[in-house]
């Protein structure tokens, strides 16, 4: 059975908003580079393929690469992130699902360089990333300019961060069973956080 929040209208809209710190183009990776080294995060996390390959190319050092390997869903892209761990997991279009949250959960303990990559897409896969993401770490995710300008979004994972996420996770829909069951299995030991 395949389990999964998947998003509502309401949220979609919500969204469609930076969530963290924009950077708009031209030139977001350089900029963001700089902007994520002087945080200098425990973790540097991004989700995206546009945003993973341009990071990469501005020689920033990149923890955890999530991708799905369409832009836009659809162009392929190759972007050259080497990993000795890579995760390959399902995940449906305008969802996240329990298998995607298990295996960023996992993921995000290694030590090393880990590539995720998702079958299906990866867009809302942000939100685990930053409630799963040890504190005084970075996410990244690209900002498409199909709703305003473009660029890149960077995302300081902190408690009030975690917080904010978790509230975006609970207003998601739930396919298959009941919704407390679901969030309750995903949000076990981050409940002190809500």
């Amino acid at each position: 059975m395949y389990t999964c929040l998947k998003i509502s209208d309401r949220l979609r809209n919500a969204l469609r908003k930076p969530l963290g710190y924009f950077i708009a183009e031209p030139n977001a990776e350089f900029k963001a580079k700089k902007y994520i080294e002087d945080i200098n995060p425990v973790k540097i996390i991004t989700v995206g393929d546009v945003v993973s390959s341009t990071l990469y190319e501005a020689k920033l050092h990149i923890n955890m690469v999530v991708v799905d390997g369409k832009t836009l869903r659809s162009i392929g892209r190759y972007y050259g992130f080497k990993s000795n761990r890579i995760f390959r997991v399902e995940n449906y279009p305008g969802t996240i699902s329990i298998n995607a949250w298990n295996i960023l959960k996992e993921a995000l303990k290694i030590n090393d360089d880990v590539l995720v990559l998702v079958y299906g897409e990866e867009d809302l896969l942000v939100i685990p990333a930053v409630i799963l993401a040890p504190e005084n770490s970075v996410v990244a995710y690209g900002q498409p300019p199909l709703w305003g300008e473009g660029g890149i979004v960077i995302v300081k994972v902190d408690m009030e961060k975690k917080k904010e996420f978790i509230n975006y996770l609970r207003e998601m829909e739930v396919e298959e069973e009941g919704k407390e069951e679901v969030l309750s299995r995903m949000l076990d030991e981050y409940m002190n956080y809500t």
